[in-house]
């Protein structure tokens, strides 16, 4: 047998040609989202397109002004791989998630991601989405300061609010078709159906699976697999449910 001209990839990929095409899909899709927890250029959904370098932290947009305040820092560099990740993180989130047909007002209908309050994402966001459609669906970015009063969207990231709104948005999501996306700690526990934390540097993630009762929204086993599932924690005494 001939070396191997790729020797420090797994053993196991020398003949990946030769697998049948179900075998190298559930192959792809357990690879996809693994390497995506440390770097984005390993996703089947396409690189993103290289960031400006006097970007900075124009990912945190204050009121999504996109202001680019100089030379970004190591920090500042750092923050913007960390989002790239999520964002990414957030688009496989919906491509192994199925969504009820009672979601939408038609077949053509697009899947509405909402940003509620300080947006960490700026343009991020939009660049892991361009050009893709997701179950054969448009993805419609919408953002909002506010903690709205109902929930039209069909994902929505919980983005820099106050503990309060925080609790307000996961009331106000259940028994709603809406995977909530944080990153707060306890975001899961606590009512949230995903919940994104940094590990000894790279991006993780945990799921409240008692959320896909309510929601009616399912997760496929590969992304579960890549989890670390959390149980909903009980509410303290005369807190409100």
């Amino acid at each position: 047998m001939p070396p191997d001209p790729h020797p420090h990839r797994d053993p196991s990929d020398r003949h990946a040609a030769a697998a049948p095409p179900r075998a190298t899909a559930r192959r792809s899709i357990g690879a996809v989202l693994g390497s995506t927890l440390a770097l984005i250029p390993l996703l089947a959904c396409g690189d993103p397109a290289p960031l400006p370098s006097n970007m900075g932290l124009a990912v945190m947009w204050e009121g999504g002004n996109g202001h680019l305040p100089g030379t970004p820092t190591a920090a500042d560099k750092a923050r913007i791989k960390e989002y790239r990740v999520k964002a990414a993180l957030v688009l496989n989130f919906i491509k192994y998630a199925n969504f009820p047909k009672s979601a939408f007002t038609s077949n053509k209908a697009p899947i509405v991601v909402l940003v509620v309050g300080k947006d960490p994402f700026g343009p991020l966001l939009e660049r892991a989405f361009a050009k893709k459609t997701l179950h054969g669906r448009p993805i419609v970015i919408k953002r909002t300061t506010k903690v709205p009063r109902t929930l039209d969207a069909h994902v929505v990231f919980a983005g820099g609010l106050k503990d309060k709104d925080r609790a307000t948005l996961i009331k106000i999501s259940r028994k709603k078709t809406c995977l909530l996306i944080g990153e707060h700690p306890g975001f899961a526990e606590a009512g949230g159906f995903i919940n994104l934390y940094l590990k000894k540097g790279k991006v993780k993630f945990e799921v409240n699976t008692e959320r896909q009762k309510d929601t009616k929204i399912k997760l496929k086993a590969e992304l579960l697999k890549l989890a670390r599932i959390v149980k909903p924690s009980k509410p303290k005494e005369g807190s409100p449910r």
